[in-house]
């Protein structure tokens, strides 16, 4: 009783973030989630108009955006699915860039035909994994190269970026090659010491900034 109501937290963890002091349920997910605040109408405005199409991933990538230095001359619009409705229709239209994320070319062509979208403005980002559990890294916080640590993703991950690079091409916003290395593992703290992913799958906010470093000096400098 006395963890639950203390949402898990019993010690404080630095890497995360987090203290018990401030513990609160659904900490992280809430950093998240937050971009479904941005789910509304583009204002009139001369901001670079972005719109953010997809699941948890999209949102991540949200995140990563509203941490770079892109963030005061950008305007960011979210939907988790396209409907039909004039809102959506009226974001694909205005919109100078379109992110979708970890989406099967096909399934994206199928879109493309029924929305009628400019696929001249369209980007896919792609999908990310670091390892099977973070308690599997926390266990070793008293080793010397604790914070070195890197780790192979899930099963199937590397093939599915890989398997949608070959479809994107150029198109293709590939994370996962800004931090892999000759041996196929990732990194599991950003250079600060702290946690890239609470879950291994998604951002904490540390983590959005350190894609969002590690993007502007490899991806937009390169392609932009």
């Amino acid at each position: 009783l006395v963890i639950y109501s203390q949402a898990g937290i019993v010690r404080d963890v630095p890497e995360l973030g987090i203290s018990e002091a401030s513990a609160q349920r659904g900490l992280h997910s809430e950093y998240n989630d937050k971009i479904y605040d941005l789910d509304k109408e583009f204002s009139d405005n001369d901001k670079t108009k972005v719109f953010v199409v997809g699941n948890s991933f999209a949102r991540d990538w949200a995140n990563i955006l509203l941490e770079s230095e892109y963030r005061d001359s950008i305007e960011i619009t979210y939907t988790f699915n396209l409907t039909n409705d004039s809102l959506d229709v009226a974001r694909l239209k205005e919109a100078d860039y379109i992110f979708f994320s970890d989406l099967e070319k096909e399934k994206f062509l199928a879109l493309k035909d029924e929305y009628s979208i400019d696929e001249s403005k369209v980007w896919n980002v792609g999908t990310k994994n670091f390892g099977e559990n973070n308690g599997i890294y926390y266990a070793k916080r008293d080793s010397e190269d604790y914070l070195d640590q890197r780790t192979l993703m899930m099963n199937g991950i590397l093939e599915r970026n890989n398997k949608l690079k070959s479809e994107w091409g150029d198109r293709y916003i590939d994370l996962i090659s800004l931090v892999i290395d000759n041996k196929k593992t990732v990194p599991v703290f950003t250079p600060d010491g702290k946690f890239i992913s609470q879950d291994t799958r998604h951002l904490t906010e540390s983590g959005a900034e350190y894609f969002a470093d590690l993007i502007e000096s490899n991806y937009f400098t390169q392609n932009n």
